[in-house]
């Protein structure tokens, strides 16, 4: 089969190529000004089978119509929360052969507006650059924060870690704008690497849905305390492979806890659960099942 991946960066094609040599795959790089322009240009010389669109906001309904109409199916993913889903996108996935959101609040909202099948899909990590950084360290000199947290600030997070300043806990943050620069796969597993707890905080409005980072950490061997959220139940995560909190006061005596109660079985429970279920590798086979 050949595959035509268009995304904003060659990431997904050269690794897919190497876990599935029996298929072709090539690469159309997006953009909002010239995306479709690209996808036309490399679908012409390439003649996919199938299309698989990640995470483009420019996608027209037009544009889906010329790829089917040359004999590409057309696989459309979001990983984002619907809020950001334009109607521009909502009339090109309603045109799209398969849809899948990582979000299953988001996939029940886009079914309800165009009454077309949606997967809940999680896309889940690479795992090439994901993984434990060796501690050749004292544990206890190597982990020199309680608690870290990698993301955007908000009004509402931003409150959050106040909280668990005040109560006395070692607070690190990360994220472009937090610490001047994003944070890539190396920075990644070194603050997994020297952070006892890895925090998850929804963004306001999300309270339902969960972070990427919860893979990506876990794959990391990191433990994660994440904000309750019904999306991560929906991921068949056991609770024994993660720490779960509800409101700051409820956060504070959770990080008590697990401070001192069996880190490292949950943190290696939730790896194993991610490298066997959540990875590119497992997404793709999901993908190619429903062909």
């Amino acid at each position: 089969m050949r595959i035509l991946v268009a995304e904003k960066n060659d990431c997904l094609a050269p690794y897919w190529r190497t876990k599935f040599p029996e298929h072709e795959f090539a690469f159309a790089k997006i953009s909002m000004s010239e995306g479709n322009r690209e996808i036309t240009y490399m679908s012409g010389g390439f003649g996919p089978d199938l299309t698989f669109v990640y995470q483009f906001k420019g996608l027209t309904a037009a544009m889906v119509k010329y790829l089917r109409a040359g004999g590409s199916k057309v696989w459309w993913h979001w990983s984002d929360w619907h809020k950001n889903i334009t109607p521009l996108m909502i009339a090109a996935a309603d045109e799209c052969d398969f849809r899948s959101l990582q979000s299953g609040y988001a996939a029940h909202w886009l079914f309800d507006i165009i009454g077309k099948e949606c997967f809940q899909m999680f896309f889940g990590i690479n795992p090439d650059l994901y993984y434990p950084e060796s501690k050749e360290k004292d544990l206890l000199t190597w982990q020199q924060y309680d608690v870290s947290f990698i993301g955007t600030p908000t009004e509402w997070r931003d409150s959050v870690l106040s909280v668990l300043r005040e109560a006395g806990f070692n607070v690190g943050t990360f994220g472009k704008t937090y610490s001047g620069a994003k944070v890539r796969p190396a920075k990644y597993r070194d603050i997994v690497a020297r952070s006892k707890i890895v925090l998850g905080i929804h963004r306001e409005g999300q309270m339902g849905s969960f972070s990427d980072r919860a893979f990506r950490t876990m794959a990391c061997g990191g433990f994660y305390l994440c904000e309750f959220s019904r999306e991560m139940d929906n991921a068949y995560f056991p609770h024994t492979a993660y720490g779960v909190w509800e409101t700051p006061e409820n956060l504070v005596s959770r990080m008590n806890f697990w401070l001192g109660h069996g880190r490292g079985h949950a943190a290696e429970a939730g790896r194993k659960i991610v490298l066997e279920k959540f990875t590119w590798t497992k997404f793709l086979e999901n993908v190619l099942s429903h062909l």
